[in-house]
């Protein structure tokens, strides 16, 4: 969440370079806050079981089984699922550095293949 608290201070120390009134200002900086503490993201889950058939399971969502979709992508260093569809379409982004080699490779292959058939 580093990234997030990053981010917000970014545009609160944009707010108060920009030449306006205090007012404003501190309306800009309210919103930044109020923002920051009422948006902040949900935590990725911790775990994705993926089966052989590329349906994938992640326990923290109690949604079962879902289909991969036609946005995932499968790059050397990262992946994108696209798992659900309609209001509950979400995407998981993994990068390489989170799975050991041999089980990154694994999951790579095993998505390839799957996307291909």
């Amino acid at each position: 969440m580093v990234w997030w608290l990053a981010l917000h201070a970014l545009l609160a120390t944009a707010v108060l370079l920009v030449a306006a009134p205090w007012a404003i200002k501190l309306a800009a900086l309210l919103a930044v806050g109020g923002h920051g503490a009422v948006r902040r993201p949900r935590p990725p889950p911790e775990v994705i079981l993926i089966g052989a058939d590329a349906h994938c399971i992640v326990p923290a969502w109690n949604a079962g089984p879902l289909a991969l979709g036609a946005r995932t992508v499968v790059c050397p260093h990262w992946l994108r699922l696209d798992l659900g569809t309609g209001p509950q379409r979400r995407d998981i982004l993994l990068v390489a550095d989170q799975l050991p080699p041999v089980e990154w490779a694994r999951l790579r292959a095993l998505l390839d293949r799957t996307r291909c058939g």
